[in-house]
């Protein structure tokens, strides 16, 4: 009952569901996470206190799971309540030790704080107690970025993609390492990395021709390459293929029926 309800489409017909298995057993954990969710997230206005009512007996009936003590803190950060949300960050850090996520959840709260130098310290010390894990990277790159230290931003971000070359986030660091290396207008190093972020998959269109931090590129021979490259994968001067789509009227329109007019395609 609790996994049929977590497919329906309709936020009320899957607490409708929730609210069932909590009839039929008045123990299921997971039937009082499902309904929180539904009182955080879909009802309008949400409803926090009958939320933490159902977090607060999940909690009741199983204390070692993180889910119900994810959710509170969620809920009290959202409500501002950040002393509640700092102590359920404490007991979470004490149920899992190793889940680096529940670290920089805590470790966030320096932030509030206005204590950012903290926060690099706690995670440098962690990163030396557990290794260079790629979360833990991110996190301290984006922190020294925000310090306005763009050497050790890219030593990070250097290591990251040396270390870990095929994890979902290495185009986008990529990436941001041209970027980088372009504000210290270094042509090998903005083109190196570009190219790369361009060859393990980043999004990278023919707009970056004019991007201010890419502009003393313009008349290099391997940037204009590249910016062929970028065209010619995303098919620009290429004959479209004829297809056929609804318009906002539901209508049927075939692109072929459109020649010899200028079209606009348009898909959302």
């Amino acid at each position: 009952i609790y996994l049929f309800g977590r497919i329906q489409k309709r936020s009320e017909d899957a607490k409708s569901y929730f609210e069932k298995v909590i009839e039929k057993d008045k123990n299921f954990y997971w039937g009082y996470i499902g309904l929180s969710y539904y009182y955080i997230n879909e009802a309008k206005p949400p409803d926090y206190s009958k939320a933490e009512e159902l977090l607060k007996k999940a909690i009741s009936i199983d204390n070692s799971q993180p889910e119900a003590f994810l959710n509170l803190h969620s809920i009290y950060t959202m409500q501002r309540k950040y002393e509640l949300a700092d102590i359920v960050s404490d007991i979470l850090m004490k149920m899992n030790p190793d889940d680096d996520g529940i670290f920089l959840i805590s470790v966030n709260r320096f932030i509030r704080t206005g204590e950012r130098d903290r926060i690099i310290s706690a995670v440098e010390n962690r990163i030396k107690e557990r290794g260079d894990r790629p979360n833990l990277l991110l996190f301290l790159a984006d922190k020294y970025f925000e310090k306005g230290d763009i050497e050790k931003t890219i030593e990070l971000f250097e290591k990251f993609v040396n270390l870990y070359p095929k994890n979902f986030n290495t185009p986008t660091v990529l990436y941001n390492l041209s970027v980088l290396y372009s504000k210290k207008l270094d042509k090998n190093k903005t083109l190196l990395y570009l190219k790369r972020a361009f060859e393990e998959g980043y999004p990278l269109r023919g707009w970056i021709e004019n991007h201010p931090p890419f502009l003393f590129l313009k008349e290099e021979k391997e940037f204009k390459e590249l910016i062929f490259k970028i065209n010619e994968k995303i098919g620009i001067g290429k004959k479209v293929t004829n297809f056929k789509g609804k318009d906002l009227k539901g209508s049927i329109v075939e692109l072929g029926a459109l020649q010899g007019k200028v079209v606009l395609v348009e898909f959302c």
